[in-house]
Formats: C-alpha cells, sequence, structure tokens
C-alpha cells in the first residue's frame, strides 16, 4: 500500500514538473520584451520626410517621432540608405556590444577603422514628401540624399546616421521619422535692356543686363559654383572686353570670373565664377553682369530678345526675357504738281525729339524711284509699343524748294507687330518747284516800239504822196 502511494506521488511530481516545463516552452514563444527593452521581434522602418524648409519649425531637434503641420512637401527626391558593418559584420543592435560600437560614430567615420557602408537601397519620397524604407533589420543606417529630382534643392542635406530602433526618453521607437532641413534656390534673377535710342542699324549697341541674387545656402554649406549663361541671337555679337561683372556695385577682378564669349554672331556669353569669385558671394547680394552686344544684321524678325540662366550649387534659375521691338518707315518724294513724278536726291535726317539731336551722322536720301526706308527702329520692349519719329527734310531735290518751318517735320509713329514685318509707309511728301528767272513777253515794250515806227513810216508816206499831187496840179495851171 505504501509503495503503491509512493508511486503515485512520484507519477503526480512528474506530471507536475512536465507541466511546468511545458509552460515554460511555450512561454518562450509568446513572450515580449520587458516594457523597458528593446523588442527583438518587432518591424523596423524608417521614414525620410522631404519638405521645404525646416520642418521643425520650433528650432528644437527632432526626436524620430512623426511631426504636424508641416511646409511643402517635396516629392521625387531620391534618398538611399546603407547598413553599416563593422570588421565586415553589420552592427547588430540588438545587444549592448552593438550600441557600444557605434557611440559617437559620426558619417565621416565611415570607411575608416573598420566600418564601411553596405549595398544602396534608394527610395523616392512620394506626393506626401515621404521616402519609405520598411521592414529593416535592427542597425545604424547612413542616409544620403542622392537625387534632388526637379526641385531646385540648392543644399542638400549632409549624410547623416539613424538607429533603427531609435531610443526615445520612455519608449524605443520602431518607426522612425527623420525630418533633414534643406534650402531651395527661390531667386528671380532678371534680365533689361537699354532703350538703344537711335535706330538699330548694323554696328549699332544694344546693352543687356542680367541682375542675380545670391541665394542663401544651409549653415556650414560653401558656394562651389556660380555660372550665368546666356545664349544671345545669332543678329549680335559680343567680344569679353564687353562684359563686365560686379557685385553690390563693385566691380570684380579679372581673376573672380572667366568668360567664355562663344562664337560671333550668336555667341553663348559664359561667365564661370573662380574660387577667389566665389569666396565673395554672400546670400541676398546682386552679382550684375552687363553685356555690350553689337547688331551684326537686322534680319526678318521685328524683334531680339535674350534669357539667360543663373546656375548656383547645381540648381539653375532663368532670368526674365526682354525683348527689342523695332520697325521702318517708308517715306516716297514727289512733284508737287504731280504725284506721279517720283523725286530723287531729297535729304532727311531723322529725330527721335524734335528738340534733341539728329539719330543720325548721315542724312537719308531718296533714290531713283524717289524713297527712302529707314529700317530697325527702336520700337520698345513688348508687342504693341509704339514710339513718335520725326523726319527733317533739310535739302530738296535739284530744282526744288526745301522746306522751312514747319513745313520741313513729318511725325511718324512705328507700332510693334510680330504678324508682319513693322513699315509705316509716310504719305507722300511733296516738293514745289523753284520759280525759274523773267522772261520777255511778246506785246509789250519791243511791240509798241514796232508800232510806233511803223505808224511814222505810213504817215510819211502819206504825206509824201500829198506833197506830190499838189507839185502836179501847180504844173496843170
Amino acid at each position: 500500500m505504501f509503495e503503491r502511494k509512493s508511486s503515485l506521488r512520484r507519477l503526480a511530481a512528474g506530471v507536475g514538473a512536465f507541466a511546468l516545463a511545458a509552460a515554460g516552452f511555450l512561454g518562450a514563444g509568446t513572450a515580449h520584451a520587458a516594457p523597458g527593452n528593446i523588442d527583438p521581434e518587432a518591424e523596423g522602418n524608417l521614414y525620410v520626410h522631404k519638405h521645404v524648409g525646416d520642418p521643425g519649425g520650433d528650432g528644437a531637434p527632432h526626436d524620430g517621432t512623426p511631426r504636424t503641420s508641416l511646409p511643402e512637401p517635396l516629392e521625387g527626391v531620391t534618398f538611399t540608405i546603407q547598413r553599416i558593418s563593422h570588421d565586415g559584420t553589420p552592427v547588430d543592435l540588438n545587444t549592448s556590444e552593438g550600441w557600444d560600437l557605434i557611440n559617437g560614430l559620426q558619417p565621416g567615420d565611415i570607411g575608416q577603422d573598420g566600418f564601411t557602408a553596405g549595398a544602396a537601397d534608394p527610395q523616392v519620397t512620394e506626393a506626401d514628401g515621404t521616402a519609405s524604407f520598411e521592414g529593416l533589420d535592427f542597425g545604424l543606417y547612413l542616409v544620403t540624399e542622392t537625387d534632388s529630382g526637379t526641385n531646385n534643392i540648392i543644399s542638400k542635406v549632409e549624410p547623416f546616421l539613424v538607429s533603427v530602433p531609435f531610443p526615445s526618453a520612455n519608449e524605443w521607437l520602431y518607426d522612425v521619422h527623420v525630418y533633414p532641413k534643406n534650402v531651395l534656390n527661390v531667386t528671380e534673377p532678371t534680365k533689361t535692356v537699354d532703350d538703344p535710342g537711335h535706330a538699330l542699324v548694323e554696328g549699332s549697341t544694344v546693352t543687356w543686363t542680367v541682375t542675380a541674387p545670391v541665394p542663401a545656402i544651409a549653415t556650414g554649406d560653401t558656394y562651389k559654383k556660380f555660372v550665368i549663361t546666356d545664349e544671345f541671337d545669332p543678329r549680335l555679337s559680343i567680344t569679353e572686353d564687353d562684359v563686365t561683372v560686379t557685385i553690390e556695385g563693385v566691380t570684380l577682378e579679372d581673376a573672380d570670373f572667366t568668360i567664355d564669349p562663344g562664337t560671333s554672331p550668336g555667341p553663348t556669353v559664359v561667365v564661370t565664377f573662380t574660387e577667389t569669385g566665389l569666396a565673395k558671394l554672400a546670400a541676398d547680394q546682386d552679382v550684375v553682369v552687363t553685356y555690350n552686344t553689337t547688331v551684326e544684321e537686322l534680319g526678318d524678325t521685328v524683334f531680339i530678345d535674350n534669357i539667360a540662366n543663373v546656375n548656383t550649387n547645381d540648381t539653375g534659375v532663368d532670368t526674365t526675357e526682354p525683348e527689342v521691338w523695332f520697325g521702318s518707315v517708308k517715306v516716297t518724294k514727289v512733284n508737287a504738281a504731280d504725284a506721279d513724278q517720283k523725286l530723287q536726291g531729297a535729304e532727311f535726317e531723322l529725330y527721335g525729339d524734335r528738340d534733341g539731336a539728329a539719330l543720325s551722322d548721315t542724312p537719308f536720301v531718296t533714290g531713283d524711284d524717289g524713297t527712302l526706308t529707314i529700317e530697325g527702329l527702336w520700337v520698345g520692349l513688348t508687342e504693341g509699343s509704339s514710339r513718335t519719329y520725326w523726319l527733317k527734310e533739310t535739302k530738296a531735290p535739284a530744282g526744288y524748294i526745301t522746306p522751312t518751318g514747319e513745313d520741313a517735320w513729318t511725325q511718324v509713329t512705328v507700332t510693334a507687330n510680330s504678324q508682319t514685318p513693322v513699315s509705316v509707309h509716310v504719305d507722300p511728301i511733296e516738293n514745289t518747284k523753284q520759280p525759274g528767272p523773267t522772261l520777255p513777253l511778246t506785246g509789250g515794250v519791243g511791240a509798241a516800239v514796232f508800232g510806233g515806227t511803223g505808224l511814222a513810216m505810213v504817215l510819211v508816206a502819206v504825206g509824201a504822196i500829198a506833197v506830190g499831187a499838189a507839185r502836179r496840179r501847180q504844173s496843170t495851171h
């Protein structure tokens, strides 16, 4: 009886021990880490958010948690992550040794002391500005902004390290959110053209000016490139000596930049800042480049336009696009007595202002067909603009009267029109012939003399006849 009870006790104890062991085994598969420890079963995710400016806003350091009230998102920016290894083995942040190993590590340390970056995993920000890296092994990752896409980011974020998981004050973050700052090039360079003040004949000068504000860059960044590229109309030419560069009104030294004037006509002028010139740049300054171009020909198009590009640290911004509009005036000179008779050799001066100086040193002269055409008259900066000119006749054709006073002036208005070449036909300008010398007229003094002489001769003849008759009568008696 004792032996049976003892056997039952041993069996019960064995069953109890197995049950406890089984319970312990099953519990090992479903238990979670203590609240303060890393959960090795959690999934690691990294979310890189790209927004305009500083998404932090308040200046506080980012703590890996999601943020709200974010600035405008930037779509299409590529970020690449690489897991960090030491001596060929990925750093394991499930161990205290792994955390000790990365303590104080900086991005610049990668590639030294056994630390290497693994295979690249690129992701592109979506419409909400987020690049998602999900299902990551716990470890340390190098994050690099590798492509800005179409976004004009002048200062990419410097490569940075992030751990997954990320330590927070009272928890471990397995969904890690980072919000790198960035700086966009939002400058608006302008280009203008001066009023030439005269007809755009061959050899005339047209001056263009680019004003390029220097964009701000991130703290710690430097200006690595500043290039202004200007592709001019083929009707224009320019040389290196025709280009000047200033910063805030101060002319730069020749060593501060280089100029490639390209091929004339139609040169592409490239102004490139050297290291000494780049060192003089500061945010919000104005770089001003002035180009004195020469008109080689007018061509068929009645306007010349031009645009430049300003590239700062590989961000390009186009300038505004000014235009020079011009037209022509045609004058016909005729005989006042017969408009079908065209007059060659009439000379005119052209004025932009009647009280100003003539716009040409040489007069404009009507040709064999009695006409003259003055081409390339500056009109304005936009289509539809107009300008008034004055023609003054200074010499009439030989044998005609040169008009004086108000009669010598003809006003003409030229209006820009892109549909057809702008040509204003002035109503025929008439000239009156000079009066000739006074000629003797038949029936005047000469006729009276001849008439008097004839009458005297008649009277003499009559007298002679009368005397003869009297003598005959006397001899008869």
